[in-house]
């Protein structure tokens, strides 16, 4: 059985980055911008921010998911140095899926348990501390968010189109905002797309690392202003 949830967790896994593109986009190497020389458009909607569209909201965002991003990593480390859980377990790629299956599918792992107890209670501090701010969730390098903010963790309704809104929290996001966004290694990312819930957001992600390796990004969404 545990051999079965482990192909069935790769092979996942594998789908996720399968589906994925990767065309160019623009980036900000820490607190400035040093992007390609054009934004990237895709159908119109989703677009990275060139450094001279960077605004001052765009700048305090940065300023605060920088911040949250290093929180984050230091609960996570915190939890290897206890003991609590091991270095293997926050970097495994396996997924297990929740039963009975979701709409949209939702996934375990070995440390979500973890990251549901420290990690949300960060994500909402810095959530309540903007009125422009959707979302803030850290995301590991396959798009998985382990733990999201409360109010998108919400229970189960069994209306897909509900649980959409409410409940994102351990779900996979490998759309190619979401791609972008954790794989940019280096410095952070703004893009403008089109959220799977309707709205036009600024998503804007910087890197996370968990002693010295690159682990994941902490998203930020907001309502930009023109």
């Amino acid at each position: 059985m545990h051999r079965a949830r482990t192909i069935l967790a790769a092979w996942l896994v594998l789908t996720a980055a399968c589906l994925c593109a990767a065309p160019t986009a623009a980036a900000v190497q820490g607190k400035s911008v040093t992007p390609s020389k054009e934004s990237t458009t895709l159908g119109g909607v989703r677009r990275a921010i060139r450094p001279e569209e960077m605004s001052a909201q765009d700048r305090r965002m940065l300023e605060l998911a920088e911040a949250a991003a290093k929180e984050c990593s230091a609960i996570l480390e915190r939890a290897i140095d206890r003991g609590i859980k091991s270095e293997e377990e926050f970097f495994s790629a396996l997924y297990f899926p929740v039963l009975p299956v979701t709409t949209p599918a939702t996934f375990t792992t070995f440390y979500d348990d973890y990251t549901d107890k420290f990690i949300t209670p960060i994500e909402d501090r810095y959530l309540s501390r903007d009125k422009d701010l959707l979302f803030v969730a850290l995301v590991d390098a396959n798009g998985y968010v382990p733990s999201h903010n409360s109010k998108y963790a919400q229970p189960a309704t069994g209306d897909p189109q509900l649980d959409l809104k409410r409940r994102r929290t351990k779900r996979i996001f490998n759309d190619i905002t979401g791609f972008f966004a954790v794989k940019h290694t280096q410095g952070a990312l703004i893009q403008l797309y089109r959220r799977d819930t309707g709205e036009i957001v600024a998503d804007l992600s910087v890197p996370v690392t968990v002693k010295g390796r690159y682990w994941g990004a902490l998203r930020v969404g907001y309502a930009r202003k023109s």
